[in-house]
């Protein structure tokens, strides 16, 4: 994962980057080294475009363009704001396409119960101060209850930065255990 040389549309990437998050971790905690590549190359998929074996969705909003919380009207005003976008790349060294996506992607409600008959986990914490519980609630309702999990995580915040050690290898374990 690094910088975008450009315009970047996170969603054909996003299997890649779990894949490169898992990674990373394995590299800083030697418990999980063993079986987060592999869990890594499950997500992301084959090289050849093949579809993942499991899909885990970490810290995950059922909506695009939510400002309910405060951190997601911070990040509206600088996607959408020009001294926003301004700010996001002197000062977070990240560069925002004016355009927007040029067309926007399907709903994650709606794409939710597409994964089926794949795996899906739904990883969410409840101190997440972007997306409250309504979020992985509404993608766990959409998607298919026989190939689904939802797991409420006490204590966890948002994303890979709230992530301990144990949450990444139960992560890989389930994973591994629906590859």
């Amino acid at each position: 994962m690094g910088r975008s040389p450009g315009r970047t549309d996170a969603m054909p990437s996003a299997p890649a980057q779990a894949a490169d998050a898992l990674r990373e971790a394995a590299e800083r905690s030697p418990s999980t080294a063993d079986t987060l590549p592999e869990t890594a190359d499950t997500l992301a998929g084959s090289a050849d475009g093949a579809a993942p074996d499991a899909v885990v969705a970490v810290s995950s909003p059922a909506r695009w363009y939510y400002r309910g919380t405060a951190p997601m009207r911070r990040l509206h005003w600088a996607v959408t704001r020009p001294a926003g976008r301004l700010v996001s790349r002197y000062g977070l060294r990240t560069r925002i396409d004016p355009r927007g996506w040029a067309v926007d992607p399907l709903s994650p409600v709606a794409a939710a119960p597409l994964i089926a008959p794949t795996p899906l986990l739904i990883v969410h914490g409840d101190r997440d101060p972007y997306f409250p519980l309504d979020h992985p609630r509404m993608l766990a309702s959409a998607a298919d209850p026989a190939t689904s999990e939802l797991w409420i995580e006490p204590g966890y915040g948002h994303a890979e930065t709230a992530a301990s050690p144990d949450l990444l290898t139960r992560i890989a374990d389930w994973a591994a255990a629906h590859a």
